[in-house]
């Protein structure tokens, strides 16, 4: 009877055995999945936080580009006016 009984305890402590050890292989899949996830949040936080500051620059590089457009603008303007005068003084002085 004593014997049964070391015998039934022992499977027993197998078989708990064998479930902890399903149970640490499935808490380690758990702890990769949560490692990749929290990767996976930290690439999206630096995302984000690059593209609010893409954000907060886009006014500033927008009035920048503003100011250019204005200046090529006049650039332009005065280049055609010169050619222009060019234009006349060279009709002036030709044979």
């Amino acid at each position: 009877m004593v014997k049964n009984q070391i015998a039934e305890i022992t499977r027993a402590a197998q078989q708990l055995g064998e479930i902890l050890a399903r149970q640490n292989e499935a808490l380690k899949e758990r702890e990769l999945e949560r490692d990749k996830i929290q990767k996976e949040l930290w690439s999206a936080r630096k995302e984000i936080t690059t593209l609010k500051r893409i954000a907060d620059d886009f006014d500033t590089v927008d009035q920048e580009n503003e100011v250019l457009r204005e200046q090529r603008g006049q650039v332009k303007t005065t280049l055609h006016r010169m050619l222009q005068q060019v234009k006349a003084l060279a009709a002036e002085y030709r044979p």
